[in-house]
């Protein structure tokens, strides 16, 4: 047990009760404490760590993002089969597997439905009950070999235009 510095103190009753006070000290205050400071030291490398990761994550997204270009293109890709998931192959637009594509379907007059998806997809992605004279865009994955689907309920309804697409450099 720790006591006061007695030669410091002259008054008699401040004497006890700093006696008492230093008593009052948990004797094992002084491990709580060590135990206290390895883990704030723990915690402090924790967050040096997770700082170094944060860092490290932003360069590469940054690089990603650097990295990411963008061909538009207008071209007309209507197909003339309806009523069925149909394959239609972009590697003629400089479109590469991976690459995002932007998709623009016009419908000609009212119709049922019209969609894209990515090659190899079950989803049923398409817009039901499309006006006429309207369109709507949507973006696509290039599947293997640059291909994506295509669903049209009538292909004499639509027009279907690649109006650009993103690439995202592997580097």
């Amino acid at each position: 047990m720790r006591a006061p510095p007695e030669a410091q103190l002259n008054d008699p009753q401040l004497n006890r009760v700093m006696a008492k006070a230093f008593q009052a000290i948990p004797k094992n205050a002084e491990s709580r404490l060590a135990t206290a400071e390895d883990e704030l030291s723990t915690a402090q490398d924790s967050l040096t760590s997770a700082q170094e990761d944060i860092e490290t994550n932003t360069a590469a997204i940054a690089n990603k993002l650097q990295t990411a270009s963008y061909t538009e293109r207008w071209d007309d890709i209507t197909h003339s089969t309806g009523g069925a998931w149909t394959e239609v192959d972009l590697t003629a637009y400089g479109v590469e597997a991976g690459d995002i594509c932007e998709i623009l379907i016009h419908a000609n007059s009212w119709t049922n439905k019209a969609g894209v998806r990515t090659l190899g997809s079950s989803l049923n992605r398409y817009v039901d009950e499309v006006p006429d004279e309207s369109s709507f865009p949507l973006d696509v994955v290039a599947g293997t070999g640059a291909v994506i689907e295509l669903w049209m309920d009538d292909a004499s309804d639509f027009n279907v235009y690649l109006t650009g697409y993103w690439r995202f450099s592997t580097s």
